[in-house]
């Protein structure tokens, strides 16, 4: 059973026991419909996941075959003309059918046809509807074949690499690894997707027991290329022959499906997806419960403390918790002082090494720009896409190291007031031992979120294996650590997506430029005017980095806020605090509840919450 299937049984078992509930007049009385919704939710989210599988490669190395042997039907056309920009999608459907995306009245019969004809009449993306029954869990994405894969629209450089769980970088047997292709890989394809990249070589049908000569020589190349062992790369490539799969695969000939390649290329896609991205939303969707969960104890908890008469020591405890911590913040205060001064010195180092290698940047694409002639700018999106490439990678490590160097400072801050912590937790567990305390506070008593952040981190750092990267964890930390997404998480997020909309702006004048020069080319009297053009166009794209360097400085200046994130990692430090605030602001609703029959209620509650618990 795979972690994905696990979790829907998991959810489902939930669904199960809020049902049971219902029947209970003590789930009106506590309103568990909210905790209820938001489990249907992650149901129908998991139900509907599906993993990404995009094809890219030159034309003629036959993605589109490659395709048609795993949805085991020969329906894309081979050879078809190439275009820059039309993305195939194909989806599990019960009903099979071929339209233009999300155009409803464009639906045919999918056909070899139809599909040929709708790809000549239109530009935009197709959508296939095909019975998959073995990779139902799937949605495939066939991109344009074109002669130069850097003449790919941005669309899919950046935009669907980033979208999909695996690439599959198609290979022509007998020209592996040309030099379009190792263009395409060191100059446009981003270090953090590098990770999600997988390599068929294909039509070894061509070249006999070559093969194994051309797979190793590729490896050679690619490990020299990419910097990555040839042992990981050697997972990574398959020997593949869409030609005998075809002719094979109708008659189920399992020792010839082998033998070309299909049942390894499968059985490798299934294993990558349930051990890599499958294991992080089994670990996302479990806090996501557990913050569900966390919840309804609280209103549990809530309503027996009021059964007894205690929910009116809130006030007074929760006065005695805020002024432990006040204190516990004034006995810390030469630690905050000394990870203060660390983090601004941290801080500084990721601004200069942010400017430092953006102002590389601008002389790496200077000097491409003056190795093109103004028809080759001109003519495609080269310079856009390539910059964009540049900026992100440079962002992305500088982001990694002071991720790095901001643990090792938690790491030390932690230990530094360990002692005075220690004290004041004994002091609030014992004040809010009496209240029942929840798994919100059990989950965190004895690690706050920042400490948690510290143990997290090498999943963290380690999340462009799985084609994650540091940016994505960034825009979600919120979501795991909410001390940290406001101060940390939001920041670094917000200067990627500050940097991202520098890098639209950047190729909208580059591409404009762009085609300026292309309407004026024949007007061209001399090599001093196409060099005047090409100054302008130098001229943009320095700009355009200069306002990226500049945002993107700002950002960290005014969101990486030290004192913002110490803040954080108090009032997490100290879970029973914020238990206790909504503890109270739960009292204040009116229960409809019979005290002649409290006992009953009680042993009632306790129940729900013992079946909640134990689900878990």
């Amino acid at each position: 059973m795979t972690i994905q299937e696990q979790n829907s049984v998991r959810l489902s078992k939930i669904l199960s026991l809020f049902n049971e509930l219902k029947s209970n007049e003590l789930y009106q009385t506590i309103n568990l419909d909210e905790e209820n919704t938001k489990i249907l939710k992650l149901c129908n989210e998991i139900d509907e996941e599906k993993f990404k599988l995009a094809f890219i490669g030159e034309f003629s190395t036959g993605k589109s075959s490659i395709i048609n042997t795993l949805i085991q039907k020969n329906i894309l056309p081979a050879k078809h003309k190439p275009t820059t920009n039309q993305i195939t999608i194909i989806k599990d459907s019960n009903d099979e059918y071929v339209r233009i995306e999300n155009k409803p009245n464009t639906t045919r019969e999918l056909t070899k046809e139809n599909v040929m004809e709708l790809n000549e009449f239109s530009k935009e993306n197709l959508e296939i509807g095909v019975n998959l029954p073995h990779l139902s869990h799937y949605e495939l994405y066939d991109t344009p074949g074109v002669n130069d894969p850097s003449m790919l629209s941005d669309d899919i450089v950046f935009n669907l690499v980033e979208q999909v769980d695996i690439v599959f970088f198609t290979i022509h047997a007998t020209q592996a690894l040309k030099q379009s292709e190792i263009n395409f890989l060191t100059k446009l394809v981003r270090k953090k997707d590098i990770s999600k990249f997988f390599f068929i070589i294909n039509q070894i049908d061509l070249v006999g027991e070559e093969k194994y000569n051309i797979k190793n020589n590729f490896l050679e190349k690619l490990s020299k290329l990419l910097k990555i062992s040839q042992d990981i790369l050697s997972d990574r490539t398959f020997l593949y022959s869409a030609k005998n799969c075809l002719e094979t695969i109708k008659d189920s000939d399992n020792d010839t499906l082998v033998k070309c390649g299909y049942e390894n290329l499968v059985a490798t896609t299934n294993h990558y997806i349930k051990t890599h991205k499958q294991e992080l939303y089994d670990d996302i969707l479990k806090r996501k419960i557990q913050l569900i969960f966390n919840f309804a104890f609280i209103k549990i908890d809530t309503l027996l403390d009021k059964i007894d008469g205690k929910d009116k020591e809130y006030d007074s405890t929760l006065q005695v918790i805020e002024s432990e911590v006040n204190a516990f913040r004034l006995e810390i205060e030469d630690a905050i002082y000394d990870f203060n001064k660390e983090f601004d010195i941290q801080k500084d180092d990721l601004k200069r090494s942010i400017e430092t290698d953006l102002n590389t940047v601008a002389e790496k694409i200077i000097g491409e720009i003056n190795s093109r002639t103004l028809k080759d700018l001109s003519k495609d999106r080269y310079i856009e896409i390539r910059t964009k490439k540049l900026v992100e990678d440079v962002i992305e490590d500088d982001l990694q190291k002071f991720i790095k160097k901001l643990r090792l400072n938690l790491e030390k801050f932690d230990k530094n007031i360990e002692p005075v912590f220690n004290q004041k937790s004994v002091v609030i567990n014992e004040l809010t031992s009496k209240n029942n305390a929840s798994t919100l506070v059990k989950g965190f008593a004895i690690a706050g979120v920042a400490t948690g952040a510290v143990i997290y981190a090498p999943t963290v750092l380690g999340m462009a294996v799985t084609g994650i990267g540091i940016s994505a964890f960034a825009n979600g930390l919120g979501g795991l650590f909410p001390g940290i997404g406001g101060a940390i998480g939001g920041a670094i997020g917000g200067a990627i997506s500050s940097a991202g909309i520098m890098i639209t702006q950047l190729g909208k004048v580059a591409f404009d430029l762009g085609k300026w020069g292309v309407d004026g080319i024949a007007k061209v009297a001399n090599e001093a005017e196409n060099m005047l053009k090409i100054k302008q166009y130098q001229k943009y794209v320095l700009e355009s980095l200069e306002s990226i360097k500049d945002t993107i400085l700002q950002n960290i200046d005014s969101e990486f806020k030290a004192e913002s994130y110490i803040e954080s990692y108090i009032q997490e430090k100290f879970p029973q605090k914020k238990e206790l605030e909504l503890k109270i602001e739960t009292a204040k609703k009116e229960f409809n509840i019979n005290t002649m029959d409290n006992n009953k209620n009680k042993k009632e509650l306790i129940q729900i919450k013992e079946q909640l618990e134990g689900i878990l």
